[in-house]
């Protein structure tokens, strides 16, 4: 397991390792593989009861020290880390995985724009949807205005409402789903961001693996619901400055949508390996990942 330094406790944690280590040791470590490699050369175990012996031990210590007569000694204690705290390099270890590729979340539209391809179903899904409401918002503009039952100004004022929404008004469902998403699919640390320099907002699962099967329940969720969603209030009202707009709506979030269909077609174009992706939100890296059979 990995393994973290961490200040002597009050009282002994039930999963933690701890040696003696003289004060010459104790400086010299510095990281986690160096505290391994000095608990182990330094054969001091202890059981719980001398454990706590040796907390009021170093305490007496501490008093001697005011006193001017220096400790020579440390209590090293290596604790298991949570699976929240995990580094990369340990993710992968443990779970066998080989790094195909990393995306700063600097650079994501750049990822974006690598794998936008017609040859990949997922973006001739995206582009073949999106023309279709676009086609179907020219018709149903046409045939209300042929009819006089919509007026020049009322539908200028319907598609710009339209794309102020579909624009803006909707990322926070949009986000909300995906993170619906992710703990369906069994995420619990799930950590909302934005940035303004690359126009992007997006939802991660920090240090969670999420399969091909996740990832595409986690990307076609907003796409889904507010899709259906709008559907259904067109049949429910069919009105049709709501129509215009709502179209419009929809015209403008699913053109938003690029990303996750992105991110299908990389899995998509490299559907013969079992791939995973996790996060590390701190890093803002994204790493997604071969699974070594």
């Amino acid at each position: 397991p990995a393994f973290r330094m961490t200040p002597v406790p009050n009282q002994v944690r039930p999963n933690c390792t701890m040696s003696m280590l003289l004060r010459a040791d104790f400086e010299n470590i510095k990281d986690a593989a160096s505290a391994r490699e000095a608990a182990n050369a330094k054969k001091y175990p202890f059981n719980t009861g001398f454990d706590l012996n040796f907390c009021m031990a170093r305490q007496s210590c501490t008093k001697l020290i005011k006193f001017g007569k220096p400790c020579n000694f440390h209590l090293l204690y290596l604790c298991p880390m949570k699976k929240e705290d995990l580094p990369a390099e340990e993710i992968l270890r443990k779970e066998d995985l080989k790094v195909l590729k990393i995306i700063s979340y600097d650079n994501i539209v750049e990822f974006v724009f690598e794998n936008i391809s017609y040859k990949r179903p997922p973006i001739f899904f995206y582009f073949m949807f999106n023309l279709i409401t676009l086609i179907i918002l020219v018709i149903f503009s046409i045939y209300f205005f042929n009819y006089d039952l919509l007026g020049t100004g009322i539908f200028i004022k319907s598609i710009i409402a339209g794309i102020l929404a579909g624009s803006i008004i909707v990322i926070p469902f949009h986000e909300i789903f995906h993170a619906v998403a992710y703990r369906l699919t069994g995420a619990r640390n799930i950590k909302f961001g934005m940035d303004l320099k690359q126009m992007i907002f997006y939802v991660a699962a920090d240090r969670f693996l999420t399969n091909r099967k996740s990832l595409n329940l986690v990307a076609l969720a907003p796409f889904v619901m507010i899709n259906l969603a709008a559907v259904t209030i067109f049949y429910l009202y069919p009105i049709p400055t709501l129509i215009t707009g709502g179209l419009c709506f929809l015209l403008f979030h699913n053109i938003m949508c690029i990303g996750d269909f992105a991110m299908m077609a990389y899995f998509h174009m490299n559907r013969e390996k079992e791939l995973v992706t996790f996060d590390i939100v701190e890093d803002r890296i994204s790493y997604i990942c071969e699974r070594i059979k």
